[in-house]
């Protein structure tokens, strides 16, 4: 983020995407799936940063309100709370991926004038294919 020029948005994704990855360690992963179990992908797009983790499961992920004395279930509330938009989108034969979009000033990105090198790209290409997309706009 801070290669980009989004600095300022590098807290906000860092929780984000240590929600997602929490998520998917606790409710979807699981070890006996062939290939890599989970991925990251940030992929930065005029006007927004999208971060997304990728996992097995074809499971939604569920926006709850716990019980106040409740341990767990508040991590989607700070996901919904710091991103402009979120949801997860199912990828045919590999599970899911859910994101979340952050809206940046254009002029932000205009730092960022070449692209990253090769050994990196792998980093920012959201490559999925997607037949369908569920989303959820966050309060901002």
């Amino acid at each position: 983020m801070r290669e980009w020029g989004l600095a300022s948005l590098a807290d906000d994704a860092e929780v984000i995407v240590g929600e997602f990855v929490a998520n998917a360690v606790s409710h979807a992963a699981r070890p006996a799936t062939p290939g890599p179990p989970l991925g990251l992908r940030l992929l930065r797009r005029t006007g927004e940063v999208m971060c997304a983790v990728l996992d097995p499961s074809d499971l939604a992920p569920v926006l709850k309100v716990p019980d106040r004395t409740e341990e767990a279930g508040r991590g989607l509330q700070m996901v919904d709370a710091l991103s402009d938009v979120w949801g997860w989108s199912p990828v045919t034969g590999r599970g899911k991926a859910v994101w979340a979009i952050l809206f940046c000033a254009l002029e932000s990105l205009e730092s960022f004038s070449s692209p990253p090198p090769p050994e990196r790209r792998g980093l920012y290409a959201l490559d999925l294919a997607v037949r369908e997309i569920r989303w959820h706009r966050g309060p901002r």
